[in-house]
């Protein structure tokens, strides 16, 4: 566990030094925020056909969206880049166990999401007067802890089929953007076609969004959403066992 959290600090220094994972991690999805909350100015929509305003919808949907930027879309390039020049193959030379620094991405990239939600959650309430229950911050923490390690263990198994740096992010976005628009991060999954729906409720993204939307809303958990991400985190973490490597790909 000395390891592990030594792994941890060390990570969390590299991103805090990284001029561009701050901006997209933190910055950005505050920029949203403040964009769309701006717009959004008496507008409601629903969740689960309960009516919410979107302002507070907002909220949960940007969150979800930090949460996929920096346990997958971030966590993606790092590893392939890490693995492409090297630097994977010179720790697996020293004694510090597997596990530990795979460990220590994931719970990484978690502590960075879970820090730009704490900072939405806190711009929300002084820009705008949006408060959230006790009850609805500590669900919806639990939520995106479960998204965020369902998030990293899928970004460790898609890393294992993006051949080289370059690829990287292509194969994030080309992965990413679609479920933007039938997660419920931009506008309620309940105007999908049930057909889109179905198949959006399968994948990581709109558990999650669901998960803090109904978290923000009635203040309680979503077992299935929970069950989904749970699902996901296992076979995210089944592919990456098998096939993860350490060593660069031959040219």
């Amino acid at each position: 566990m000395t390891l592990l959290a030594h792994e941890i600090r060390f990570d969390l220094l590299a991103v805090w030094r990284n001029p561009r994972a701050r901006v997209m991690t933190m910055l950005f999805p505050l920029l949203l925020l403040v964009i769309l909350v701006g717009i959004s100015k008496g507008g409601t929509t629903t969740v689960g056909g309960q009516g919410v305003s979107l302002r507070r919808f907002f909220v949960g949907g940007i969150m979800a969206m930090s949460l996929l930027t920096a346990c997958y879309a971030a966590l993606v390039g790092t590893v392939v880049s890490r693995r492409e020049t090297g630097v994977y193959k010179r720790r697996r030379a020293t004694p510090v166990p597997a596990w530990v620094v795979v460990a220590g991405q994931a719970l990484t990239t978690t502590l960075v999401g879970l820090a730009t939600a704490a900072v939405l959650l806190i711009a929300a309430r002084v820009l705008y007067g949006i408060g959230m229950p006790a009850r609805s911050i500590a669900i919806a923490g639990v939520a995106a802890v479960a998204g965020a390690l369902a998030l990293s263990a899928v970004a460790f198994a898609v890393s294992t089929v993006v051949p080289n740096v370059d690829a990287a992010q292509p194969a994030v976005q080309l992965t990413m953007l679609p479920l933007y628009f039938v997660s419920g991060i931009w506008f309620s999954t309940d105007d999908l076609p049930e057909g889109l729906r179905k198949v959006a409720e399968l994948l990581p993204v709109e558990p999650l969004a669901h998960a803090l939307h109904v978290a923000f809303l009635s203040g309680t958990l979503d077992g299935g959403d929970v069950a989904t991400l749970a699902v996901w985190a296992v076979l995210g973490t089944l592919v990456a066992a098998r096939r993860f490597t350490w060593l660069p790909r031959p040219a």
